[in-house]
């Protein structure tokens, strides 16, 4: 309840985005992970030996195809794939961490610990669900003008995949930001959950008691590699990356209302403070989200209709619109592609730096000369001169909208 009402994930489960969709696989890694502590998936008392082994082999075979779907979804799942891979294939009574030290320090008595059956389902089912992949050269191909990587080819395909584009971005942040984003850091996770869940949520991680010591090595792996992850990430918006962190940091919230209301359960053997308790621990979680709605409430958002409105009505016949920014392009394209409205105009983004976009505009564009340069202000320039057609140039948050009669 908390992690749902939590602003930063509500904020992104009301727009189309990655985010909520990479966080329902993540949450569904965790929990099949942490099912595979006691290997059924469904526990049945008295269940045999053989229904025990099925449902370890369900378990692997659902966890690789979530894992290989979610990784065709946002590539930091695979913060992930060390626990995955790791916890739950070691054989029954030998699977401890514990047990392990001495594995650790001579590896070959690590080898007979594994179950390498189930280590390979995992591996191919995960290989399953990355065929997912096989979609990006089908439509690519489709003539869509919204191609990004335009991935008709290999060299295309392993750009848009790899992430190549945001590589340099990863724990590349200038160090003279370092501290500040530390500090927005902490104030970000007060802001999800409040300070009465921000001290439960520390109480659960110190005195809580969770079924398997498992579960913080989980938790703690996922909460301090995101972390780190969105610290350093060299972009505006690294904060999106923080969800699967504040998801891990909610189970801790968890178990500390429960380790609350175990003790006052000691305290007050009647009984009748528990529900009290509990309902003091919702409202704070209530609160917070009714403190918090105004921020995250989308339905009276009408900007980009607004702004797309303006400006279909206000551009000139065959003009070539230059945006820059994601507001203005994605509204634009989606009054022009989906809606269908003034197909005269022709959308540009900033992108046109790549050679794959130039080609997909070219091919939504066929009467428009779009120069072959990577300089964006020589691009521009050399645009504006060889079509015989108004440019116009986007801004999203500015009263003005269109500006209109470029010249360079």
């Amino acid at each position: 309840m908390a992690f749902g009402l939590s602003p930063l994930f509500w904020s992104q489960a009301v727009i189309t985005e990655v985010y909520t969709l990479h966080t329902l696989f993540v949450a569904l890694i965790l929990w099949l992970t942490l099912l595979s502590q006691e290997v059924q998936l469904f526990p049945l008392r008295g269940a045999s030996q053989k229904a025990g082994l099925l449902n370890r082999v369900w378990l692997d075979r659902i966890g690789g195809l979530l894992f290989g779907l979610a990784l065709g979804n946002q590539l930091t799942v695979i913060f992930l794939l060390p626990v995955w891979l790791l916890v739950g294939i070691m054989r029954k009574g030998e699977g401890e961490l514990g047990s392990m030290k001495g594995a650790v320090s001579h590896p070959r008595t690590l080898a007979p610990l594994i179950d390498w059956h189930s280590l390979a389902r995992r591996l191919g089912w995960l290989l399953l669900g990355l065929s997912i992949y096989i979609v990006i050269p089908l439509w690519a191909r489709s003539g869509s003008p919204v191609n990004w990587g335009y991935a008709v080819d290999w060299d295309g395909f392993w750009w848009l995949v790899s992430g190549e584009l945001y590589q340099d971005r990863v724990l590349n942040l200038p160090i003279e930001y370092l501290w500040p984003r530390i500090r927005n850091w902490a104030g970000w996770l007060q802001t999800q959950f409040g300070l009465a869940g921000l001290v439960l949520g520390f109480y659960g991680l110190l005195y809580g008691k969770p079924r398997s010591n498992r579960f913080y090595w989980i938790t703690g792996w996922m909460f301090l590699n995101y972390s780190i992850f969105s610290v350093g990430y060299s972009s505006t918006d690294s904060y999106a990356l923080l969800i699967p962190a504040y998801m891990a940091f909610a189970l801790w919230l968890g178990l500390g209302v429960g380790k609350l209301l175990e003790e006052v359960e000691n305290w007050n053997k009647q009984g009748w403070l528990i529900p009290f308790t509990g309902l003091i621990a919702i409202g704070f979680i209530l609160l917070n989200a009714w403190m918090i709605y105004p921020d995250v409430d989308a339905s009276q958002d009408m900007r980009a209709v607004e702004f797309s409105r303006t400006v279909m009505e206000i551009a000139p016949m065959d003009a070539i619109i230059l945006t820059m920014d994601d507001e203005d392009v994605f509204a634009l394209r989606y009054y022009t592609y989906a809606l269908g409205q003034r197909p005269d105009i022709a959308v540009l983004s900033g992108a046109l730096t790549f050679e794959w976009y130039r080609e997909v505009m070219r091919d939504t564009y066929p009467g428009l000369i779009i120069p072959d340069e990577d300089c964006y202000s020589c691009l521009r320039s050399t645009l504006i001169t060889v079509n015989a057609r108004p440019v116009c140039e986007s801004l999203f948050d500015s009263t003005e909208v269109l500006r209109c009669g470029l010249t360079e």
